[in-house]
């Protein structure tokens, strides 16, 4: 009987995520910027019970149902018949936070959706896009400031560098590339993206001190040209897109580095194993509607390895795993450690 009862656990941890995310939806947490009552907080919120299948969200006595279950969750704080958010809540979830990531969690959550009612009832679902890079490039540029910039700037520390030319491939909101030349004064950017998600990069960047040293090229990076002579290139979840044309991606990125330059891989595939089946879950969606596998860590490492590019070291954003590897040159293959150049600085 006990066995059985883990089921049930899941079954909470379900129900939880499930409150957690329609807290999101409601913008509970942006209506409890200040203390309110249940009465306060309804009446802040724009609710289209429709969306709900018709629960009664625009009533007090049922959010006040909600704010009790996210104090009980530890989301919120209660003091007489007022609700507040906590500290982090107020950070990460309220619109007014400094930090507000709320939408980027909604969007990872549509991504690892298996069931989606409206697709599963459509015929024509199986012919839509699987990403809307345009969409991810707009909606984790949040993610990416509050999460993966400073990760990035330090490791960028750590080995050493003072990137003079860099190559953001398949850069989504241009928000890492942005980082880095902002905090590298000498530094020339080159932003490489599909022409729809480069527009959304394009109003980033014309808000960005550095704007007048980053330039933006469109196209396909699988089959257009993308530049020459980097020291530094920034590769985020590109390898999986390129299933057949992995050799040739790897050597045209090769051939764009300097002799000792230096590129940073972010993908999923390089995820420690006891982290890969969270990885997989939170990609469920669009990993189940591709056709093809995406290639592993060693098919990914053999495949740069060929192309002169070794792995120098490892390390994590939190979010994803990083891999850097230094352009070597020929003769000096075996001997990776003492081969070093102006990348460095």
């Amino acid at each position: 009987m006990k066995s059985a009862l883990k089921y049930y656990a899941k079954l909470d941890a379900l129900l939880d995520a499930h409150i957690f995310f329609t807290a999101l939806e409601l913008d509970i947490f942006t209506a409890l910027d200040n203390s309110n009552t249940a009465e306060e907080a309804a009446a802040a919120l724009s609710v289209d019970t429709g969306t709900y299948g018709g629960l009664n969200f625009d009533s007090a006595q049922s959010i006040k149902i909600l704010l009790d279950v996210l104090s009980v969750q530890g989301l919120i704080t209660v003091d007489g018949n007022c609700y507040r958010n906590t500290d982090e809540t107020q950070q990460f979830l309220s619109r007014s936070g400094a930090s507000y990531i709320g939408d980027v969690l909604l969007y990872r959550k549509r991504l690892s959706d298996i069931c989606n009612e409206t697709e599963t009832r459509s015929k024509t679902a199986s012919a839509q896009p699987v990403f809307d890079f345009a969409e991810m490039a707009r909606i984790t540029a949040r993610e990416i400031a509050v999460l993966r910039k400073e990760p990035l700037l330090m490791l960028i520390k750590k080995l050493n560098l003072t990137p003079q030319k860099v190559l953001d491939l398949g850069g989504g909101s241009g928000s890492l590339l942005i980082a880095v030349a902002e905090t590298y004064k000498k530094c020339e950017g080159v932003f490489f993206e599909q022409k729809d998600v480069a527009s959304i990069a394009q109003g980033y960047i014309d808000t960005s001190p550095a704007k007048n040293r980053i330039s933006i090229m469109e196209g396909n990076f699988l089959s257009d040209d993308i530049g020459e002579d980097y020291d530094f290139i920034i590769a985020s979840g590109i390898f999986p897109f390129a299933q057949a044309m992995l050799e040739p991606l790897v050597k045209k990125i090769s051939n764009a580095l300097q002799k000792d330059g230096v590129l940073l891989v972010y993908d999923t595939a390089f995820a420690a194993e006891q982290d890969k089946p969270r990885y997989a879950a939170r990609w469920l969606r669009g990993n189940l509607k591709q056709k093809n596998q995406s290639p592993s860590k060693e098919m990914i490492i053999a495949a740069l390895s060929s192309v002169n590019l070794k792995e120098i070291t490892a390390d994590s954003d939190g979010l994803y795993s990083v891999i850097v590897f230094r352009k070597v040159c020929d003769y000096c293959e075996s001997l990776i450690k003492g081969c070093t150049g102006t990348a460095a600085g």
